[in-house]
């Protein structure tokens, strides 16, 4: 098979101005975009798939835990025929 996708990822990070566990809280936006070519193209009913999240991150890195950032993010996802929501959690060490 000839599994090919062309991908555009972006993530903005700012400060909302509230603080939390000493640090600045943080909103966040997401966009992504994926192209799908080769076999791919059109194997799921859709040529590509688009997202666009949104979330909250919160800095724990001033203490000494191994969890430095939480980040919990609601993305919408869409595409030819395709709709979808998703939330997600992440944690960076």
């Amino acid at each position: 098979a000839d599994a090919e996708s062309l991908a555009l990822w972006s993530r903005w990070r700012a400060p909302t101005g509230l603080i939390a566990l000493d640090r600045p809280l943080r909103y966040v936006l997401e966009f992504a975009h994926t192209q799908f070519l080769g076999d791919l193209r059109g194997a799921l009913g859709f040529d590509a798939l688009s997202s666009l999240g949104a979330g909250l991150e919160l800095d724990s890195s001033k203490y000494d835990i191994i969890v430095t950032r939480t980040r919990l993010l609601g993305r919408y996802q869409f595409g030819d025929g395709v709709r979808g929501w998703s939330i997600s959690l992440a944690v960076s060490f």
